[in-house]
């Protein structure tokens, strides 16, 4: 149905985030009741979140003050005043009603993406230095971390080349085509700053949205034209001599072909190498096997006995949609997930809703940001509390909160069957692991062609899976929906750094590390983007990471042009005093104690995927970059 005009304006308005709605207002039109409004702080799923609201009155005056400006046509469409620092601050802490610390401002303004490209990487002079035109640098990877590394390079006016071993960009929005894929973020959250306003159709977008989306922005930015696709990195060796990146990449007809560059960046991220699964006789199956990664979108799935290996994201996601038409699946669980209610899951972006982002000043941009403050309260559930261990708590409140509220969900949704409860319910602590988002799991279990098998892989035959309960699950297709081997960074590819030192002589005692996630000694001129101990344990969203990760390295890339250095390698006593600092941090959270045998845990034992860190924290010891932290070179 089209709605009227004013329809339409009364549906957006009653529908709106009403605290970012009130300040979309206020910022466009200074009222000052707007501002006078109380900000109270409620408490969502039994206080484990928390979310600014108003009072009732005020809602009903927002309201109605809202209808009245979008009325007047002459009040609709973007508005591109961006405030001085001073004000930006009194306007988010008008949104929050309280103050902000000074590391929270400059951590989170970005995220209201008021400036036309927040986190903008500027030469010191109006004009770029010359010495550009001897410069080049090599991105490894053309997904969302790819994409942003370039669009930064070129508002610098640095020249690039992105090499990427697919046939097409955008990374694991290109390779991830299993049924049912989408991300598990709200798309307010999922978008890169610098592109406004972009609306998806769903609040949870499809794999095929977010490709699109990834697509219209490297063409927007030109990134397309700078990538080498079908371009698999299998060596790069630094030469010390000419200060320079060798490179060999080979093509899908084992072909190579050898790149130079003045510095190398690598945006491959965690998820780039599939782990199958080792289970003996698995070569010996007479049908299919298949990693979710690989996925052939012709494969027929009606009337097959499928297993399905693995129950965290993947395995979750992909269940109830191959369960309809499959004659039967059966699910293989070694260790359940914690899996949280999503309502809004597959809900469509309604007509009204998209109309406010698009023609409401400033509410996409209060929008998001409310999203991202929201996203906040997670950081707290991953700290342990010892008085509340000490007087008979497992984790901490919120934790246990936590764990009693997705503990009941699950009862519910199997109609508490005690049998399913009890295979269904983790003993580790929400949040050790990767919280999974329900896509119809609990829903698929009960239905008659899906069993869940708990009993463990002892062997795969040419007729099936035999447990270790010695029973033999008769199938056509096995789904592996293992994961990935987050451990191996930069694999399959061999990396020499000075000297010929290697990641595995470097990492050998417990695994990847990194300065800031991003650089390591012994690799001059080398980055990292979303590498080791880099992901966020909860607040903001994977592109926010993104965005505060290409800003670190274009700051250096200008430090280091600016400065004149051919060489700029992170000093061994900052990457030292920095894991340090991350191992003493960590052992306050619940990864090491509570999440061994998920992926945030490498096989030392040592938590080597999250960082343990808080946004404000992390921004406020990486930017500005500090290019003291390095030893340079002329």
């Amino acid at each position: 149905m089209i709605l009227s005009t004013d329809d339409l304006i009364k549906a957006a308005v009653e529908k709106a985030d009403a605290n970012a709605l009130r300040l979309a207002l206020y910022q466009a039109t200074g009222d000052a009741e707007l501002a006078e409004m109380r900000v109270e702080w409620v408490a969502l799923r039994g206080g484990v979140f928390q979310w600014p609201s108003l009072s009732d009155e005020d809602l009903v005056t927002v309201r109605a003050k809202a209808f009245a400006f979008l009325s007047d046509n002459e009040n609709h469409g973007p508005r591109i005043d961006v405030p001085s620092d001073s004000e930006m601050r009194r306007l988010m802490e008008l949104f929050q009603g309280g103050p902000l610390t000074d590391k929270e401002f400059q951590a989170y303004r970005g995220e209201l993406g008021l400036e036309e490209f927040p986190r903008d990487p500027r030469w010191s002079t109006p004009e770029a230095p010359e010495s550009l035109d001897d410069f080049n640098v090599l991105i490894i990877g053309a997904g969302a971390s790819g994409i942003a590394m370039s669009i930064k390079l070129s508002r610098l006016g640095i020249n690039h080349t992105i090499l990427e071993r697919l046939d097409d960009l955008s990374g694991t929005w290109h390779r991830h085509r299993y049924p049912n894929v989408r991300v598990d973020t709200n798309f307010l959250v999922y978008q890169y700053k610098f592109e406004k306003r972009y609306v998806f159709d769903e609040y949870f977008p499809t794999q095929a949205a977010i490709k699109d989306y990834m697509d219209s922005v490297a063409r927007k930015h030109g990134v397309d034209e700078r990538i080498v696709f079908d371009q698999e990195v299998v060596d790069a060796t630094w030469d010390g001599a000419a200060s320079t990146w060798r490179v060999t990449a080979s093509n899908s007809a084992g072909e190579t072909s050898e790149y130079s560059a003045n510095v190398l960046i690598t945006a491959t991220g965690l998820f780039a190498t599939p782990k199958m699964p080792n289970f003996p006789g698995l070569e010996s199956f007479a049908g299919n096997v298949v990693h979710t990664a690989n996925w052939d979108p012709s494969l027929e799935l009606s009337g097959k006995r499928i297993a399905v290996i693995g129950t965290g994201s993947t395995g979750t996601q992909i269940l109830p949609k191959i369960a309809e038409t499959a004659k039967h699946v059966t699910a293989f669980q070694r260790t359940p997930s914690w899996i949280v209610e999503t309502p809004g899951l597959k809900r469509k972006v309604k007509e009204h809703t998209r109309w406010l982002l698009e023609n409401m000043p400033y509410y996409w941009n209060w929008a998001t940001y409310s999203q991202f403050i929201a996203t906040l309260s997670m950081q707290d559930v991953q700290v342990t509390d010892p008085y509340w261990q000490a007087s008979g708590g497992v984790i901490s409140e919120k934790n246990d909160v936590l764990r009693k509220l997705l503990s009941d969900y699950v009862a519910e949704k199997v109609r508490n069957d005690p049998e399913l409860v009890a295979k269904l319910v983790p003993t580790y602590a929400p949040l050790a692991r990767r919280i999974v988002v329900d896509s119809g799991w609990y829903d698929a279990l009960m239905r008659d062609n899906v069993d869940l098998n708990t009993n463990g892989i002892r062997e795969i035959v040419p007729d099936g899976i035999v447990t270790n309960a010695g029973e033999l699950v008769e199938l056509d297709l096995i789904v592996a929906a293992a994961g990935f081997e987050v451990s191996r960074y930069f694999y399959p590819a061999e990396f020499h750094g000075r000297g010929g030192t290697s990641f595995d002589d470097l990492w050998s005692k417990d695994g990847a590390r990194a300065y800031l996630g991003m650089t390591i000694p012994g690799f001059p001129n080398f980055y990292s983007v979303y590498g080791p101990n880099s992901q966020g344990r909860g607040g903001g969203g994977f592109l926010m990471y993104v965005d505060l990760w290409t800003q670190y390295v274009s700051e250096m890339l200008i430090a280091q042009i600016e400065g004149g250095f051919r060489e700029v390698e992170v000093k061994r006593s900052a990457y030292d005093a920095y894991n340090e600092e991350i191992d003493d941090a960590v052992h306050g959270l619940i990864y090491e104690s509570e999440g061994k045998g998920g992926y945030f845990v490498n096989e030392h034992g040592r938590s080597g995927v999250q960082m343990p860190w808080t946004v404000d924290e992390y921004y406020a010891r990486l930017l500005p970059a500090d290019i003291s932290d390095y030893d340079v070179r002329k």
